[in-house]
């Protein structure tokens, strides 16, 4: 016979303190209700989803949709049911993962998920859906939920909504506003040296448009860049002078000349402190010409979903330091010694470099730099950064990390103190060799 499904409940009140002791307060929390549903044993049950639409905001990662089925009207003994995706608006595999496969319930279990992977597609305006159904199996005696049985047209299918994400969607809306009022004043003028002159010694180049005042900071760094921005906005032409190329050629050639200055200031100072040369480069000269990369990196982890942009920028200013920088200046150099043939300028340096040389290369016409003590550091550099690289892969197959940048704040503050450590390390094995190598030539 059967008997239905019954439903009572459970409520808490009056609360006090055990022995009626007054000076304790005693409170109930928001859970003061329960719901207790006694289910009817002798019957296998039907199956159905506990809900006709899920919803699901944008991601820009995969993420999972979940729905539940539930088992109403009996719970005796196993049973189990199909699923299957089904396409609509929302198409497999671009919006999500085609999924199928079984639901089993165990005796008295009444509820089982079904979790569908969901691709990002950067969605804006645009909604999409698909719908998930239920199936049946003839073993097990389970039935499905016949049509208005849980309230609504048909308890076996769930329709699964993929909706923008509102946060993002606000926040592309307030970028597109700005850019729009930026293009429409190109649209009239196009910008010369004397507005160029005019954002060099504006802070923010005069854009009034940002979301907070300016800070103290940035009136301290604006002075402090100042004299560089008036040389800069001199120097370097207007964007839109023969296709942006000039301004290109001119910003390669002022980055160029900046580092010179930056090397030759570095050098006097180490003169001056009695610092090599060798460590110079390796600490503070380093710091300079990669402090715009350690700037720009966060900027762009926090701007991109991925993190590809942030080590690809770090890993491209590397090999352009290392291809570019040594090649370009040996392959000047050493054509020019190719076409000038032997001098006494260069027979003076070479007996600099390494006198032997000369029995070697006597006619000449040669590019000569002998290597130090540098060599072993450099092998070391790839060892530290073999350090780093397996950091960032075990990163990414840590579940409770997954990524190669930020994550829980433990596993952020633990990796940031291992890369500066290795920093650390290494400039002390660098300055090391440096100084046991120039006490060894003050001895000799």
């Amino acid at each position: 016979v059967e008997e239905g499904q019954e439903t009572f409940y459970v409520e808490l009140y009056k609360p006090k303190s055990v022995g009626g002791d007054t000076s304790v307060r005693v409170a109930l929390g928001d859970a003061k209700s329960a719901t207790c549903q006694v289910i009817d044993e002798d019957l296998p049950g039907v199956l159905g989803f506990a809900t006709d639409k899920v919803h699901v905001s944008e991601s820009p990662k995969d993420q999972t949709a979940t729905l539940w089925v539930t088992r109403s009207k009996g719970c005796k003994g196993a049973v189990s049911c199909c699923y299957v995706t089904e396409d609509g608006s929302a198409t497999a595999p671009e919006d999500f993962e085609q999924s199928s496969g079984t639901i089993e319930f165990m005796h008295g279990q009444l509820e089982a998920r079904i979790d569908i992977p969901i691709k990002p597609r950067r969605r804006v305006d645009e909604k999409a859906q698909f719908k998930v159904q239920l199936q049946p199996l003839e073993e097990g005696g389970a039935e499905l939920a016949p049509a208005w049985s849980h309230g609504r047209e048909d308890p076996t299918f769930c329709a699964i909504a993929l909706e923008p994400d509102a946060v993002a969607n606000d926040r592309l809306d307030r970028v597109t506003q700005v850019l729009r009022k930026r293009l429409a004043r190109l649209e009239f003028s196009f910008p010369g040296y004397k507005e160029q002159f005019a954002a060099a010694m504006l802070l923010w180049g005069g854009d009034d448009e940002a979301d907070e005042p300016p800070s103290l900071v940035d009136y301290s760094l604006h002075a402090l860049m100042l004299l560089w921005k008036v040389a800069f906005a001199f120097f370097i032409p207007p964007a839109h002078w023969w296709g942006g190329w000039i301004s290109f050629f001119a910003s390669l050639l002022g980055m160029g000349i900046v580092t010179a200055m930056i090397g030759d200031l570095a050098g006097m100072i180490g003169c001056y402190l009695d610092i090599p040369d060798a460590v110079m480069a390796v600490t503070f000269v380093a710091l300079g010409t990669s402090f715009p990369e350690a700037l720009s990196a966060p900027l762009s982890a926090k701007q991109d979903p991925h993190a590809d942009i942030a080590l690809g920028g770090i890993a491209g200013s590397l090999a352009v330091n290392v291809f570019l920088g040594l090649g370009i200046p040996w392959l000047i150099g050493s054509v020019y010694w190719d076409k000038t043939g032997l001098t006494k300028e260069w027979e003076d340096w070479v007996r600099v470099q390494k006198p032997g040389l000369l029995d070697v290369y006597p006619q000449g016409s040669k590019l000569v730099f002998v290597g130090g003590g540098f060599g072993p550091v450099c092998l070391f550099l790839a060892w530290i950064i073999t350090l780093a690289v397996a950091l960032l892969a075990i990163r990414r197959h840590v579940k409770s990390v997954g990524a190669e940048l930020g994550g829980p704040r433990r596993a952020l503050r633990s990796s940031s103190i291992f890369l500066v450590l290795l920093w650390v390390v290494f400039v002390s094995v660098a300055v090391g060799v440096v100084l046991s190598e120039r006490g060894l030539c003050q001895l000799h």
